[in-house]
């Protein structure tokens, strides 16, 4: 009996510590896509401004997840049990923030010298466009410096979360439905093969994992307890 627990304990230890294998994975792959998409760069995973803003963006979508006590009560962070919580959220959205302005920073000198050049990234397309506002003489133009850092922020606290909370159900939905996986996996090798990567072009070209992911998110729960409401009487069945 007693070596029956040993190796169940044993069992769940390592299921336990292969989730959060997985759980970093996932984390450091999705940080690191919209990094390469909005900064031009991907960080080495052992980067320490790496490794801290990824312990950053999970505190802050911790704490502004619907479900949240401080999202739902916002009064609650005037309550002294809160307080170490609430610091803790400002301490990570202004090192969020500093990161951004530091990569913003670095465009911006880059974009002096080769402002004509074509875009590498999001921000390289923002501030493209800035300047041909401000040349065409709009006084009233949105796209400040203050709106880049905004959106860029936006870009990361929304995307990183519901993307990979995205995969994990993908993961698990996978594994219980192996003859789904086995479509998927055939539909990718048929279009996209193993000599490339994929483009948005494919999309058209691969109906069924198109239609798995959207039952993906339509199933799981990707942010739970967010309301939504038709905007007309539909009629199901």
């Amino acid at each position: 009996m007693h070596v029956c627990l040993r190796c169940a304990t044993a069992t769940s230890e390592f299921v336990l510590a292969s989730l959060c294998v997985l759980q970093n994975l996932l984390s450091n792959c999705v940080a690191n896509v919209i990094a390469s998409i909005v900064f031009g760069k991907r960080y080495e995973h052992a980067d320490p401004a790496f490794v801290q803003l990824v312990k950053d963006i999970n505190i802050i979508t911790v704490a502004l997840r619907p479900e949240s006590a401080l999202h739902t009560f916002p009064f609650l962070r005037h309550l002294p049990a809160m307080k170490r919580s609430v610091r803790q959220l400002e301490e990570a959205v202004r090192s969020v923030a500093s990161e951004i302005q530091r990569n913003v920073a670095k465009h911006e000198r880059l974009h002096q010298v080769a402002s004509q050049s074509a875009p590498a990234d999001f921000i390289d397309a923002y501030l493209q466009k800035a300047e041909q506002q401000t040349y065409r003489g709009y006084t009233d133009s949105t796209f400040t410096e203050l709106q880049l850092l905004r959106t860029v922020a936006d870009l990361f606290w929304a995307g990183y979360d519901t993307v990979t909370a995205t995969l994990r159900w993908g993961l698990l939905f996978m594994l219980k439905n192996p003859d789904v996986m086995r479509r998927v996996h055939a539909e990718i090798d048929d279009v996209i093969g193993r000599g490339r990567l994929p483009c948005m072009a494919d999309q058209d070209d691969m109906p069924y994992t198109e239609a798995t992911i959207a039952e993906i998110q339509r199933v799981a729960d990707i942010v739970p307890l967010v309301p939504h409401e038709v905007l007309q009487d539909i009629l199901l069945g």
